[in-house]
């Protein structure tokens, strides 16, 4: 399956479609994750070709931002997974604006989501809380 998203600011009308049976959809935090994209080859059937895909950061705020929004178990279940795969996530929070540490830091006392980085292990709460917190708190 291959979701086509669009920016969270992308006009409605008429909404972009790529053929009868896909079409884009905007979503919170699809933003950010286009300006965090990278290059991925992908093959399907017999052609490869090359699609843009959110860095782990920018996958990690958009699913953050679609577990605020949709509240489904599938968003928060993701972010856990994502989250789990941070090999340094205090080199990433200079990247993080205020308002995404934030969103994360909601995330990371959501019962359903702090339940799914639970059970992921890993470290996966300690490694959101390191991302969530503030880089320049406690400098004085």
């Amino acid at each position: 399956m291959l979701d086509v998203l669009s920016t969270d600011h992308f006009p409605r009308d008429p909404l972009v479609s790529l053929s009868p049976r896909l079409e884009t959809f905007q979503t919170p935090g699809g933003s950010q994750a286009v300006k965090r994209r990278e290059m991925v080859e992908v093959s399907f059937r017999h052609d490869v070709f090359t699609l843009p895909r959110p860095n782990l950061l920018g996958a990690i705020v958009l699913k953050a931002a679609a577990s605020r929004h949709a509240n489904r178990s599938k968003d928060h279940r993701d972010l856990a997974h994502l989250v789990a795969k941070l090999d340094d996530p205090t080199g990433l929070r200079p990247q993080l604006t205020s308002p995404e540490r934030h969103l994360l830091a909601e995330r990371l006392t959501h019962r359903l989501v702090s339940a799914e980085l639970a059970a992921i292990g890993r470290d996966a709460t300690t490694k959101l809380r390191l991302l969530a917190t503030d880089p320049t708190a406690g400098r004085g």
